[in-house]
């Protein structure tokens, strides 16, 4: 029996009080101009667009893998159409105790393993993942990854070494490449949690790195800077497009050809 699905026709929050509010994201992206982004875009040509939506659709499943993995406590396993790991019998098994997340693709397997033992060498007594968040000044977005740390400890990513206090951090996982928005977007989300929020990380999951693992580092004085540069963007946006309620698309589950003839 097909069933119907709804979704919006660009990326908003529905708070619980029935107000929509526009992602980060959304606010920048149609507010700004990536000149890097467009750079790639023109580079790719005519295959733009279905790069673009692999890169994407890419990002979203590493994204939800470590989720699952760090929210749900899900074992990830890596298993290719072409060359299985793991015989159905295994995977069932394996289910009966846990959640199984399954990857298909080598590089977006390795990218999970590098954010899973990245988070597995700090000292933290708690962390969520993937937590929506709703601003007061009508923003709203999802945090990837918030952390406590118990005590004062030393990052060293590479050649950089980050001195981190003790008290919550939060970061955001990158699949793509850097750029200069990421700090606006992160500080937005800083500015959303409850709790003082003085130290972020952009975790760069797949960087041209021997270890293919980056960070960047955002302190208080970037947090308020970056927050700043947000929301003169935000004002931007709000006169340009107006916070309206977003379109609701709907579309059938399931369809069925039905002969005339």
């Amino acid at each position: 029996m097909s069933k119907m699905i709804s979704r919006f026709n660009s990326h908003f929050y529905k708070h619980d009080d029935g107000r929509y509010m526009p992602s980060v994201t959304t606010i920048i992206s149609k507010t700004l101009a990536n000149q890097g982004l467009n750079l790639w875009y023109k580079q790719l040509g005519l295959q733009a667009d279905i790069v673009a939506r692999e890169s994407a659709d890419r990002g979203s499943r590493v994204h939800h893998a470590i989720d699952m993995a760090v929210g749900h406590n899900a074992i990830v396993i890596l298993q290719p159409d072409y060359a299985p790991n793991f015989t159905s019998e295994e995977i069932f098994n394996l289910a009966k105790n846990n959640y199984v997340e399954i990857m298909q693709h080598e590089d977006e397997y390795e990218m999970v393993m590098r954010a899973l033992q990245f988070l597995e060498q700090f000292p933290y007594s708690e962390i969520t993942s993937e937590q929506h968040l709703f601003s007061e000044l009508n923003y709203a977005g999802t945090i990837d990854i918030q952390m406590v740390l118990e005590e004062d400890f030393q990052l060293v990513v590479n050649n950089t070494k980050v001195n981190l206090p003790k008290g919550k951090i939060i970061m955001d996982w990158k699949t793509g490449n850097a750029y200069p928005e990421q700090l606006m977007q992160l500080s937005a989300y800083a500015k959303m949690v409850e709790e003082p929020v003085e130290n972020a990380l952009i975790v760069y999951l797949n960087a041209k790195t021997k270890s293919k693992l980056s960070i960047k580092h955002l302190n208080l004085e970037t947090i308020n800077n970056s927050f700043d540069d947000f929301l003169a963007v935000k004002n931007v946006y709000e006169r340009l497009f107006a916070i309206k309620p977003p379109v609701s698309i709907e579309l059938p589950t399931s369809i069925l050809f039905n002969r005339l003839y």
